[in-house]
């Protein structure tokens, strides 16, 4: 059941990409790829810790840094990414024992803004979907379509896990912060 829906989620995705190009008259496709990304991650408000029953509606915003970068004359980038307010996991509340229950996540709808190292933009909407993985580990694909700027008309797409959270994160205290890193390389 779960590989089902992880199918079916892929598909609406893919089928919501496809008419957003389509309704714009674009050519999609990608210009280059970067090697690595890392960074960070923050939930506001923070989630409340496992043994609070409170639930909050949390805000996920992200900061990134891409290197090893080839293809369009870059060579890296600075990324901020910001979630759609009552998008994040479908408007659900959560605290840290829902975020770490294994589940399928998503769509998180949101913005992405890449400033590369030749002081060029591009801005981004974009969808992600996520699995809950062994060891309290996430696993995220985030695809977007590049709408203005720098490489308007291609898309991004990244696979990001979350390594690792603040010592007494959700057992002590609330989650807030998380630390990410890419498992392929980005393509733009």
């Amino acid at each position: 059941m779960r590989k089902l829906v992880a199918v079916l989620l892929a598909v609406a995705l893919v089928q919501f990409v496809g008419v957003a190009t389509s309704a714009a008259g674009i050519v999609g496709g990608t210009v280059g790829t970067c090697g690595k990304d890392s960074g960070k991650a923050a939930f506001s408000p923070a989630l409340p810790r496992f043994g609070n029953n409170k639930k909050v509606r949390s805000k996920l915003t992200a900061t990134e840094t891409w290197t090893g970068c080839t293809g369009g004359g870059v060579t890296s980038a600075k990324v901020t990414l910001s979630a759609i307010p009552g998008w994040f996991l479908s408007a659900a509340p959560l605290n840290c024992t829902y975020f770490f229950t294994p589940h399928m996540m998503g769509p998180i709808g949101g913005t992405e803004t890449v400033t590369w190292n030749n002081g060029e933009t591009s801005t981004a909407g974009i969808s992600a979907f996520g699995e809950r993985g062994k060891n309290h580990s996430w696993t995220l694909v985030i695809t977007g379509l590049i709408t203005a700027g720098l490489f308007e008309a291609t898309y991004t797409t990244e696979y990001m896990t979350i390594t690792s959270i603040p010592p007494g994160g959700c057992t002590k205290h609330g989650l807030g912060r998380m630390t990410l890193n890419n498992i392929k390389s980005i393509g733009y």
